[in-house]
């Protein structure tokens, strides 16, 4: 991968956060996929409730809503093999886009772990499989992606909420995270093919860490907008 082209491929993405309606956590995610289990593992290194090597068990795995066949998706689902948990990691690149309902289906998942373990996860997701017209998607994920993890799955009762987010959003939802991660806490180090290019995209995403809503518009007071318009009416 050339670095030239990961600069400019951040650079574009970055730029993307001052375009209205440009949805960056769609752009983000997919690259994160590709380093999350090296960024968390040495993030975590000497974390004394989350140390251990992390494995990806897939990007944006089904969560059974409760007394229906709908689902929302966490980000990711991974697995601390050191620790024996489930990791339910939710991404975050802006204080707007907040939503404390996933929350209350993350928790409700987990305690249900603590309860009866994880194997349940999997049934849900034969369920939704059966249930949807897309079911080859869902059969995909349990032959590709949890299917090398079944047995792990299948001893687990513990899991963690993780979410990764701007610093500025910090405040909203420590509450509600078992942990919690700036982009500036993410480690700027890992080994693999890609350990420079990670870099690079590090540098970028942790200017996300004070991109708020109230930043990007700090030179346009809220009602100026308006004014502008009066003016420009006037003026004709």
């Amino acid at each position: 991968m050339s670095e030239f082209f990961v600069e400019k491929l951040m650079i574009n993405i970055m730029e993307a956060t001052m375009i209205p309606k440009a949805q960056v956590e769609r752009v983000v995610g997919p690259i994160l996929s590709m380093f999350l289990e090296d960024v968390l593992t040495a993030t975590f290194q000497h974390d004394s409730d989350l140390s251990g090597e992390i494995k990806m068990i897939s990007p944006e795995f089904p969560l059974k809503k409760e007394g229906n066949k709908q689902s929302t998706n966490v980000d990711w689902l991974m697995y601390n093999t050191k620790r024996r948990q489930l990791l339910l990691v939710e991404l975050k690149t802006s204080d707007t886009s907040i939503n404390l309902s996933q929350n209350i289906i993350y928790h409700s998942i987990q305690k249900t772990i603590q309860n009866k373990g994880c194997f349940f996860l999997i049934d849900d997701l034969e369920l939704l499989r059966d249930a949807s017209t897309e079911s080859g998607k869902y059969q995909y994920i349990l032959e590709k992606k949890v299917s090398p993890f079944r047995k792990e799955i299948s001893i687990c009762q513990r899991a963690k909420i993780i979410y990764l987010v701007p610093q500025c959003v910090e405040h909203k939802i420590r509450k509600y995270a078992d942990k919690i991660l700036t982009f500036g806490m993410l480690s700027n180090t890992i080994t693999g093919s890609f350990a420079r290019e990670w870099q690079i995209i590090h540098k970028h995403l942790c200017k996300l860490d004070n991109l708020s809503q109230r930043s990007r518009n700090r030179k346009l007071p809220r009602n100026q907008n308006s004014q502008n318009s009066v003016n420009t009416t006037q003026s004709r």
